[in-house]
């Protein structure tokens, strides 16, 4: 999706990044560098799909 937008709106882009790191926190950030990171947005997302083990 990232990059179909980098592709069609690419003056945009720029512009919208303070949005699209709001909205993806990973945006930018090569996870596999950043293992906190990675660990965090792992958790949040397995939080709001409800996929934590109770």
């Amino acid at each position: 999706m990232i990059e179909v937008i980098n592709k069609c709106f690419p003056q945009q882009v720029k512009e919208w990044e303070p949005k699209l790191k709001e909205m993806i926190p990973s945006y930018g950030i090569k996870l596999v560098e950043n293992p906190e990171l990675l660990e965090e947005v792992h958790a949040s997302t397995a939080q709001i799909l409800g996929l934590n083990k109770n």
